[in-house]
């Protein structure tokens, strides 16, 4: 039997996770539930109100609590008997996890902690542990490699966010150990089975299909050399002109040299500009990452190019905080949240050893249209 005394909520509670837009609202529901049955001491075996009741205690719709209580049940800490109602299974999830040794995972990465790809990245994946009960620490990468670093710090599991290529060796050795390692970000060859990230190929297509579908047949695109993620969107771009049998000049892609640094890109600064001097350059640009999309807004600037009106930009991810644009851009999001998610998911998934684990997601990016793209005229193509 219920008692529905004690599922008399704090509103104050859901109101203040209602200002946090990184965490959907389904799951404020769902930790909020998951938080209310601890601090009122509630047992295992006993009954959770029905959605329209909890719908009626929270202030939300049946359909966002149903998908709330879908999570703590897809987690252990709930179970749904037919005929009969919702009950409380297990007040630690993941029930499979009690024999782990630790429950913390380790999270490396080569970008800054303020950067936006890796916070955003970092809260989906602690959002998701802290429902499971496990922490995320962020650590540096021991110089014995990273197999000492899981035995050093005793980890249940390790994400690398964006390794370097150089480590990939290591990467190799490291995954004999039980714990499980995930890659975020960069889709190496080798590792496509624990890779999550952005499917990077498919924003790069999407990118050449919105600027063809503008009018525009000549178009370059920016990359990075030897960068996966970078790489892959670039070849996605040259997918998409190649299916709109649209001729792709070779000489209007360029390639940053890796590691140069945040900002504009100087030597590839020097490269755009020339071109965009060049008579038949072309009318629009797709850029592989923000820092390129900025060294694309330098260039016009230098050139005294109008954008929209004389050049097209569109580009992957936002402009970081800091530095400034002439034209709101339009750009590919990635939902970095989701992938954080997915990846937790993923690795709770085999620490908790379910059969037929998929140790790998790709995402999809979300167009953002603003003003730095334009429709062209047959003439002006």
């Amino acid at each position: 039997m219920c008692n529905s005394a004690i599922w008399q909520f704090d509103m104050e509670m859901l109101s203040l996770d209602k200002k946090k837009d990184s965490m959907p609202k389904y799951r404020q529901v769902g930790k909020i539930i998951l938080e209310h049955i601890r601090e009122k001491g509630m047992k295992c075996g006993d009954k959770v109100p029905g959605e329209r009741a909890l719908s009626k205690f929270i202030g939300v719709s049946p359909v966002t609590v149903s998908r709330g209580l879908g999570e703590l049940v897809k987690n252990g800490v709930l179970e749904r008997r037919a005929g009969s109602g919702t009950y409380i299974t297990n007040l630690s999830p993941s029930r499979k996890t009690n024999n782990i040794r630790t429950k913390r995972i380790g999270l490396i990465s080569r970008y800054p902690s303020d950067d936006a790809y890796l916070s955003g990245i970092t809260r989906g994946i602690a959002e998701e542990l802290h429902i499971n009960d496990f922490d995320l620490i962020t650590i540096h990468r021991d110089r014995n490699g990273y197999l000492s670093t899981i035995k050093e710090h005793g980890l249940a599991g390790l994400v690398l966010v964006s390794p370097f290529p150089e480590h990939i060796r290591e990467i190799e050795q490291a995954r004999i150990t039980d714990a499980p390692i995930i890659i975020i970000g960069f889709s190496y060859r080798q590792f496509l089975d624990i890779s999550f990230s952005c499917d990077d190929e498919l924003g790069g297509k999407s990118a050449a299909e919105y600027l063809i579908g503008l009018g525009h047949r000549r178009i370059g695109a920016l990359g990075v050399l030897n960068h996966p993620a970078f790489e892959a969107r670039v070849r996605g771009f040259q997918k998409g002109m190649f299916e709109a049998e649209l001729p792709v000049n070779p000489e209007w892609i360029l390639k940053a040299y890796p590691y140069e640094g945040t900002g504009v890109q100087e030597g590839l600064l020097v490269e755009l500009s020339e071109l965009l001097e060049a008579p038949d350059c072309p009318t629009a640009f797709f850029a592989a990452s923000p820092y390129l999309l900025l060294t694309a807004y330098a260039a016009a600037e230098k050139m005294g190019l109008s954008i929209p009106n004389d050049l097209s930009l569109i580009g992957f991810d936002e402009v970081p905080n800091g530095f400034y644009v002439s034209t709101p851009p339009t750009v590919f999001l990635q939902p970095f949240e989701e992938i954080g998610k997915s990846a937790a998911e993923g690795i709770l998934a085999h620490i908790r050893g379910e059969k037929d684990v998929k140790l790998n997601h790709y995402c999809k990016a979300t167009l953002v249209e603003r003003l730095s793209c334009r429709s062209v005229r047959r003439e002006e193509r």
